[in-house]
């Protein structure tokens, strides 16, 4: 820590340095509610900066979590009426959106995949293991535990 910081905080000065912190976050633009928050002397929780990949996957993750609720609730009111038949089933599913939710949760996910992929290229555990990482990625289509467990992967990349 910084002698002058140090003297100011050993002497009582934390109220003087909320308000340089203050002053701070005023000039780098911080919309008024971050200052109060700031001011009221809470915590502020940084979010991590996702890529557009890692969002991508996140909003189809959310909506076909989404989507599947509304088919099991539709599922149950179509089972109360009538049987649940191949036929009507594939009615709901393409009817409730779950189709659809789920051709984009993969898609988003083959986007994840390819940006980690090409990503990684650039760190040197991957130049030491370029053939073990690659023969993963190859495994994609025929794992599906490989495959998920490469997405929890690349949603910590950062």
């Amino acid at each position: 820590m910084y002698p002058l910081v140090r003297d100011r905080l050993a002497a009582g000065g934390f109220l003087c340095f909320q308000l340089h912190l203050f002053v701070f976050f005023l000039t780098l633009g911080y919309n008024s509610k971050v200052i109060d928050i700031f001011a009221k002397g809470e915590m502020i929780q940084m979010k991590p900066i996702l890529s557009k990949p890692q969002l991508g996957y996140t909003k189809a993750k959310r909506k076909f979590e989404d989507k599947s609720k509304v088919l099991e609730k539709r599922i149950e009111e179509t089972a109360k009426l009538q049987e649940v038949t191949q036929e009507v089933m594939e009615g709901l599913v393409i009817e409730t959106g779950f189709h659809d939710a789920f051709n984009d949760l993969r898609a988003a996910e083959d986007e994840l995949i390819e940006w980690s992929h090409n990503t990684m290229k650039h760190e040197k555990t991957y130049k030491d293991n370029k053939q073990a990482i690659d023969d993963m990625y190859a495994k994609l289509e025929s794992d599906p535990q490989m495959r998920a467990r490469i997405i929890q992967l690349a949603m910590r990349v950062r």
